[in-house]
């Protein structure tokens, strides 16, 4: 882990129920990473979020709790590293 978290963004397909939602949540925090949920946006096909950690292997816990339930999205993290760049 490192001192300044990481700015993760996250995504939870459509056929996700809200229970399993309940489940993945629970598991993410137990995890230390902790969904923001001020950044909730629900789309057509799922839910958008953003969430911190100090995690450098993210990616293998959410693909570990997830089991495709939830996914990094890296689209929308890319955005982000362009958007800082641009500033």
């Amino acid at each position: 882990m490192r001192d300044a978290p990481y700015d993760v963004a996250l995504f939870f397909p459509n056929h996700v129920t809200l229970k399993r939602m309940n489940e993945l949540l629970s598991e993410l925090y137990d995890s230390l990473i902790f969904v923001d949920y001020a950044t909730l946006e629900f789309e057509e096909d799922g839910l958008y979020c953003e969430a911190k950690t100090h995690h450098a292997n993210t990616e293998e816990i959410v693909d570990e709790i997830g089991n495709g339930d939830v996914i990094v999205d890296w689209d929308t993290m890319s955005d982000w590293e362009v958007a800082e760049e641009d500033d």
